[in-house]
């Protein structure tokens, strides 16, 4: 399965967003997922996912949270949809 996660941000240095990024990388690397990490960051496509809370993740193409970095059970449950 190919897995897609978007990182919905008005950019990459903010530092709550480098924070995702690395627990997201970190949690990929040490429970052997593979996905594409994908960065979004037009006001266009944060209305496609009906959000103004920053930054958002999104799973294969579902809403994993908003404004932190989702519990890993939570990242299982949606990597395995």
């Amino acid at each position: 399965m190919n897995n897609t996660i978007k990182i919905l941000a008005p950019g990459k240095n903010c530092r709550k967003v480098k924070r995702i990024i690395k627990e997201i990388n970190e949690f990929l690397i040490a429970n052997n997922y593979k996905a594409d990490i994908v960065f979004v960051t037009t006001v266009k496509e944060f209305v496609n996912y009906k959000t103004w809370i920053l930054p958002t993740i999104v799973i294969n193409d579902v809403v994993a949270s908003r404004g932190y970095t989702p519990l890993e059970d939570d990242l299982v449950k949606m990597l395995n949809r």
